[in-house]
């Protein structure tokens, strides 16, 4: 999430174009999507590049694949009810028409629905000693939706966004001895954003909802990247998984429409921006502490500076660059499970998940702040084929402020510049559902 956000003000002669970042409130933190695996959401993921249970290995490390035990399928989705507000703190606005003022509008109300994020995975063995094995996922690593009402204080900032990235990755894992385990795949992704805001007038009223324009920005684009992983098993009770994925570069090829202040006819321009998904990093480790116990734990590293700034490009031939200032981030979890039984398995587990947003930068589409994750889960084996997890999560998401600068030119001496300042508050329940079959 984050993809890109496009502030685009426009006159009858020129177009002047200026970015802003959205990220991901319902998510892991920045727009990252770290639910992909039902099972593990029970642990808050705790150590899942060490604990190939089933074929969502292939997601968080595919080395773990070869240690699977007979060709198999996960399927999973999870429920994502996050919910945000955003409090005005004090915006103001100036225009060229002599306004000097409060901005006004409205607090945020809940700008999220619920969203399903599902998944697929697959793993086969492909030699007679089954150490070499074949694995496929279908995922949605990164994504966003969101709607603010049309009076929101921040409008001009944001309206709307939506972000859905789809990732197709094969990949290969070859257990080399009963010690050690590589992998790699390549992952194919598809991008689809659409940004929206609202436009102030520069008129001596000052700026108003009745009065606003808007723009409208939307892009898709297909792009590949790769992901290599190990996983070493010093003894039968221990195992360590090192993970890296690759952060994929996009260019979104679309359109801005802009819907001019004070009315006019509609202007449509073909444009292209990046974005940039960050690299991420994982070491894991999980240990058997006897027949029934397991403690999992990892930290995580997210290459988020790539969003230094943005530069966009119209088909006009205007170019715009804006800082963003987002920094690397660092993640832990901590994770336990326990068999009950031959058929019940209970689950566990804490993350502290930072965020990547910076004072001065954090934007309305990314009113986002460190996380911390609980949660529980459960799996219920059926029979020898078939198996059932089921998981819950609860995230509380630090408050933060936002503090930004918008500035409008239309030309001819008509410019606008609005101080959107505010506070955040959020947190996101998490509810999964998955079933592992064994062929």
């Amino acid at each position: 999430m984050t993809f890109r956000l496009f502030s685009l003000s426009c006159a009858a002669a020129t177009i002047a174009l200026s970015s802003g970042l959205i990220s991901n409130d319902a998510k892991a933190a920045g727009f990252y999507i770290q639910e992909q695996s039902s099972y593990h959401l029970g642990m808050a993921f705790a150590g899942v590049a060490a604990d190939p249970v089933d074929a969502s290995t292939a997601y968080y490390n595919p080395a773990g694949i070869a240690s699977l035990d007979r060709a198999q399928m996960q399927m999973g989705s999870h429920l994502l009810i996050p919910s945000s507000k955003l409090k005005n703190t004090g915006s103001s606005a100036t225009t060229a028409g002599g306004f000097a003022g409060a901005l006004t509008g409205e607090d945020s109300g809940n700008p999220y629905d619920p969203a399903l994020v599902p998944n697929m995975f697959a793993a086969y063995p492909v030699s007679d000693n089954h150490d070499i094995w074949l694995g496929f996922s279908i995922t949605a690593p990164f994504g966003l939706a969101n709607k603010y009402d049309d009076d929101f204080f921040g409008r001009y900032d944001s309206t709307e966004s939506s972000l859905k990235v789809l990732d197709f990755s094969p990949s290969l894992s070859w257990k080399i001895n009963d010690k050690f385990s590589i992998g790699g795949g390549i992952n194919v992704q598809y991008a689809d954003a659409q940004l929206v805001n609202a436009l102030p007038t520069p008129a001596a009223a000052g700026p108003d909802p009745s009065s606003d324009g808007s723009q409208d920005l939307s892009g898709t684009d297909t792009s590949m990247g790769y992901n290599v992983g190990v996983l070493w098993t010093p003894q039968e009770d221990l195992r360590f998984g090192l993970h890296y994925r690759h952060g994929i570069d996009h260019e979104l090829n679309g359109r801005v429409v802009i819907n001019p202040v004070g009315g006019g006819a509609q202007i449509r321009v073909p444009g292209m921006a990046e974005l940039d998904l960050p690299a991420i990093a994982s070491l894991a480790a999980g240990y058997d502490v006897n027949e029934k116990l397991t403690i999992q734990g990892h930290v995580m590293w997210y290459g988020w500076s790539v969003f230094d700034d943005i530069p966009v490009l119209l088909s006009t031939g205007t170019f715009s660059s804006t800082e963003q200032n987002y920094k690397n981030t660092y993640a832990a979890a901590i994770g336990f499970k326990y068999k009950l039984d031959d058929q019940w398995e209970l689950k566990a587990g804490y993350q502290f998940d930072q965020s990547p947003t910076t004072d001065g930068y954090r934007s309305t589409r990314t009113p986002d702040g460190d996380r911390n994750w609980y949660s529980l889960g459960a799996t219920y084996k059926l029979n020898d084929r078939v198996s059932l997890d089921f998981s819950g999560t609860y995230i509380d998401i630090k408050s933060e402020k936002i503090d930004l600068t918008r500035s409008f030119n239309y030309g001819g001496g008509q410019t606008a510049s609005v101080d959107i300042n505010g506070e955040t508050e959020g947190d996101v329940g998490i509810i999964a559902v998955g079933m592992s079959y064994k062929f």
